[in-house]
């Protein structure tokens, strides 16, 4: 695939997987075993008085069964009773002291063993700071009255800690259940994909350094630019409408849910061999230094069926106007970059379940439709405004100085930006403005106040970030800069409150980022409890490259269960087109990191496969009935398909 984006996104992906990988490589046996069977932990250390009051005497019963190896006692299973602080490691030493004393013999060193819930894939590691009545599983059999079970095995018997099997031995080339987007094959005399890439002529740094815009020439910054932001909609080609109709165009720039500016519609055009030309200059209203580094420019083809066209504005808002397709593209790419010059946009039919007021899809994917040959192609234009050099968004560090700047400036003795502290009353109106019904939305001059109250915000009120946000002019960008100001020494909030500012409505590159920052400390328990969810947001990033990618990638290779559901979360929706690249790439950089995986999810891939073959087959005309059903699963076709599932 010849996008810059997709290649830089996956090499960043596939060289942050491998290093995991290789540091999974120095770890010792208990960090292994940790990775391949993370605890399943309560998250209170302190045995609930509820489950207590049913132990005798703070004492817990456990029922033990034994394989060492050796042939004088081969699952043999004994009854403990052990104090309720008691370690794995303790419950161990306990085990070998009685059959030593029982056999006459030693069994060996006690860091050999390594308890295990019978009939469970869960392992009670000795992590030196959990209770065993810490696990989950011992609490459960607690409250339904029941002995815990363990098996008590060799650690050189579970799968992935045998002493001869490391992940030296495992070859990186083994199949992997997602084939890898192929990489672009280079030209006659270029470099190599796997090679370092050339550096671009546009004199533009990586968006890993882009602090160094400033010293480096060859750019403008989009905030020196005082014209208004403008496009021109050139033509539409492959329209699958009958001819002689009419079709017009219609697009609106938008930062999540806000409207930037005003939403614009070209003439309407006659369809012709399903083509139409326009060549309209659309002007937004939104001076280009206003416009927010997250807006997207969203498109929808309109079409007239029968009827006579209007005159004037009645032409524009013909009530019989039918919106058939759409599309979306950031006003930025992924480096910073204002769009220029002529881009081919293909659009997406539009379904029943998008209804909108304005007919704008505009929480639709920025990814143009990949079935380029029956999807309808818009051309359209960005304007250079006059800049001979690429336009480019200013870094982080201009926009905290641009924001520091604007603080101190004064207007009538104070700051344009800032309130003296306020008073108890204030406080209370505030607080009654955060906390208002979330279905009640505040008007405008409520927000204005909460707005200039954002230092008492953050200092008394840090949870209700989500409603501050709603009250910040994202069309103006002094206001953009300072709340990113307030934003990078805002205090973490709780992870329920930072799970809001992932939805669609917060588009802000730095919101994002600090709502990963508060998950970061998010426990594995938790985390699988919205992994689905987190998922399902990876839709809603922009750019391939984004924060929460990253995190769920490391959480994942380090929590080969969380790995486990992340590897189906995104295979389940491969079909996908919008998200087939993005989450393809995210499956290939897993299977690079978590090699020792790989085994037990190719099997899995195979099975469903087969099963999959078999659905087919059992579909198929030949078979109807309980009698055809029957023959079928009987015939020699189904039984090589479900041969070692």
């Amino acid at each position: 695939m010849r996008n810059p984006e997709v290649t830089d996104f996956r090499q960043n992906m596939r060289r942050k997987a491998e290093e995991i990988a290789q540091e999974r490589k120095k770890m010792t046996l208990l960090e292994k075993a940790k990775y391949l069977y993370p605890p399943n932990l309560d998250n209170n250390p302190t045995l609930p008085v509820y489950l207590a009051e049913k132990l005798k005497s703070n004492q817990l019963m456990v029922a033990v069964t034994i394989e060492s190896g050796t042939e004088d006692i081969q699952q043999m299973t004994k009854n403990f009773r052990i104090p309720q602080e008691a370690h794995p490691k303790e419950l161990i030493m306990l085990v070998l002291q009685k059959l030593s004393s029982t056999l006459g013999q030693a069994l060996g060193d006690p860091t050999k063993f390594i308890l295990k819930a019978r009939g469970r894939e869960e392992y009670l590691l000795d992590t030196g700071c959990n209770t065993i009545t810490q696990y989950k599983y011992i609490r459960e059999m607690i409250s339904q009255g029941k002995i815990p079970h363990l098996l008590m095995t060799l650690k050189s018997r579970v799968p992935g800690l045998e002493d001869a099997v490391s992940e030296n031995g495992i070859s990186n080339s083994c199949p992997s259940p997602v084939p890898p987007p192929r990489p672009p094959k280079p030209k006659r005399g270029n470099t190599p994909s796997h090679s370092p890439k050339k550096p671009l002529k546009v004199n533009v740094p990586s968006p890993l350094r882009t602090d160094r815009r400033k010293t480096l020439g060859g750019v403008t910054s989009i905030w020196t630019i005082n014209e208004t932001f403008s496009i021109t909609v050139n033509a539409i080609r492959n329209v699958n409408c009958n001819d002689d109709s009419k079709i017009h165009v219609r697009a609106g720039l938008f930062h999540g849910h806000d409207i930037m500016g005003d939403i614009k519609d070209t003439d309407f055009a006659r369809l012709e061999d399903k083509k139409a030309t326009w060549n309209q200059t659309l002007d937004f209203g939104i001076s280009a230094r206003d416009v927010p580094r997250m807006s997207r420019l969203c498109f929808s083809l309109l079409v007239i069926h029968g009827g006579k066209k209007g005159k004037g504005k009645e032409k524009r808002l013909a009530p019989n106007a039918v919106p058939l397709a759409w599309v979306n593209i950031m006003v930025f790419d992924y480096k910073d970059m204002l769009q220029q010059g002529p881009k081919q946009l293909h659009l997406w039919p539009l379904k029943d379940d998008i209804t909108t007021e304005h007919s704008l899809h505009h929480i639709g994917t920025v990814v143009s439709n990949p079935n380029e040959e029956s999807a309808p192609e818009l051309l359209v234009t960005f304007h250079n405004f006059g800049c001979s050099d690429p336009v480019v968004f200013p870094p982080i560090a201009t926009v905290l100085e641009f924001a520091h700047r604007h603080e101190e400036r004064e207007e009538d003795g104070q700051p344009i930006y800032s309130m003296p502290d306020a008073s108890n009353s204030t406080l209370q109106d505030l607080e009654n403005m955060l906390y208002k019904d979330p279905f009640q939305q505040l008007h405008e001059q409520e927000k204005e106040t909460v707005w200039n109250l954002r230092e008492e915000c953050k200092k008394h009120f840090p949870e209700c970030l989500p409603k501050l946000l709603s009250c910040v002019t994202w069309d103006s960008h002094e206001k953009v800069a300072v709340m990113q100001a307030l934003l990078s020494n805002w205090p973490k909030i709780l992870q329920e409150h930072a799970l809001e500012l992932l939805d669609c409505s917060y588009a802000s590159k730095a919101v994002r980022k600090f709502a990963v920052e508060c998950l970061k400390d998010m426990s594995d328990t938790d985390l699988l409890q919205y992994l689905l969810q987190l998922v399902q947001v990876l839709k809603y990033e922009a750019y391939l490259e984004n924060d929460l990618s990253e995190f769920l990638m490391q959480r994942a290779l380090a929590n080969q269960k969380i790995g486990h559901y992340f590897f189906w979360l995104l295979r389940s929706e491969m079909h996908v087109p919008s998200v087939s690249v993005k989450f393809g790439i995210l499956l290939e950089a897993y299977c690079r990191g978590a090699v020792l995986h790989m085994k037990t999810l190719q099997r899995q891939v195979e099975a469903l496969e087969k099963l999959r073959s078999i659905n087919i087959l059992v579909k198929g005309e030949q078979y109807s009935g309980k009698v055809g059903l029957k023959h079928c699963t009987l015939s020699l076709t189904a039984k090589a398909k479900l041969c070692h599932i």
